[in-house]
Order: C-alpha cells, then structure tokens, then sequence
C-alpha cells in the first residue's frame, strides 16, 4: 500500500526545479519586451535645415533688360519768330530809323512775343552805331493785344526830356517795334494807366489814338521812311 502512494507523489525538487525555469525563462521575456518598449520611445533625430548659404536663391522671372538705364530724350529746340526792334541810327546827325531784325522766342501769345521785343528796346542799344530817344527809366507796366490792336502802358518817364524831334523819334520806336507782327495793328499808349494825349511838356506832340504807322506818316513829318 505504501509503495503505491509513493509512486503518486511528483517529486518536490523536481518541481522546484520547473518552477526555477519557469521564472528564468519569464524574466528573460520580461527584460526583452521591456528593451522594445525603450527602443520604441527614443526621439528621432531632427531633421537638420539646409543653412542660407547653401540654398540657391530664387531665380527673378524680370528681364534683364528692365534694369538698363532708359536713355532720356533729346529736349525739342525752341521755336523762334524774329521781331523787329527799332533803334535811331547813332552815327548820323539826324533822326532816323535803324530797326534791328532781333529772335525771340516763339509763343502762341503774340502780347507775350512783343514784351519781349519791347524789353529789349527799353534796355537800350548793345553798339555804338544804335541809339535811343527813350529816357533809360522808362518801364513797361502792361501790354496786351486783342482783337481791336495793341494796349501800351508805360511810366511816366516816357514822357520826359527831349525836343520835338527826340518825341517824334520816341513815339515812333513804340510804335513801330509794337506792330513789327502786324505793321496794320492800332496801337493805344497810356502813361500810368492814363491815355497819352501830349507828348512832353509845354507845346508837346499832340497824340490822337489809336495810332497806326499810316496815321503816323500823315501827321508828323519824319526824316526816314521806317523799314
């Protein structure tokens, strides 16, 4: 009976022995799962940008030709119209007329092409061989043109000094460098702002206006036909 029991019975060191193996063999499944779980976890490596100096710059879709200096254009020449400014001629004893053929420029504004002309003949001869019966302190304080002829303002040094002879001479330098565009045009002259009706001082040079170049040959005797 005995001897049956026994046979029954698994041996204690023998299941000692599993049970070590057992727990070795666990712990080795253990320690590598956990090694994975590690592995798993570690961060990548960052991703590393490429540095400026190594990036190739964006290609510009502009022309070169964009950029070239674009060369400027010639300015157009000035237009010039020539008037004619009249003098007395300095090398003879008498009164007469030397006009001067003069350019100036050009304009759409006939009163502003006169002024010119007029802004020369009030500054006085550049020669010897042109002078002027206009006092040097005259000064041109308005001048217009319209349909019914040519408006002279001038000071009133115009009328100062001078005989009967220097005042023909004065009033035909006005008159013929204003008309040298239009030698038909009438001409009025005021001195501040008033009409001119005598030219001088005592028995003076009667004036009757408008003038014109026909009108001036007819009421004053003059030395020389103006050109």
């Amino acid at each position: 009976m005995e001897e049956r029991g026994n046979k029954n019975r698994f041996p204690l060191g023998s299941i000692f022995g599993v049970a070590l193996a057992l727990l070795a063999t666990g712990g080795g499944l253990t320690w590598f799962a956990i090694e994975q779980m590690k592995s798993s976890q570690v961060s990548p490596k960052p991703t590393v940008s490429p540095s400026p100096e190594n990036v190739n710059p964006p290609v510009s879709s502009t022309p070169k030709e964009i950029n070239k200096p674009i060369p400027a254009k010639p300015e157009p020449k000035a237009e010039t119209e020539t008037v004619q400014v009249y003098w007395i001629d300095g090398t003879q004893g008498e009164v007469k007329f030397n006009p001067m053929p003069i350019s100036v420029q050009k304009t759409e504004n006939k009163s502003k092409t006169i002024k010119q002309a007029f802004r020369l003949l009030l500054a006085g001869p550049v020669d010897n061989t042109h002078t002027t019966t206009i006092p040097q302190e005259t000064k041109l304080l308005k001048l217009k043109q319209d349909k019914k002829g040519i408006h002279i303002d001038l000071s009133q040094a115009f009328t100062q000094g001078g005989g009967s002879d220097v005042m023909i001479g004065r009033l035909a330098q006005v008159l013929y460098t204003a008309t040298s565009l239009d030698p038909n045009a009438k001409v009025w002259i005021n001195v501040e702002g008033e009409p001119l009706e005598v030219l001088g001082e005592g028995d003076g040079l009667m004036i009757d206006q408008p003038m014109t170049r026909q009108s001036f040959k007819e009421n004053f005797d003059f030395n020389a036909e103006p050109q």
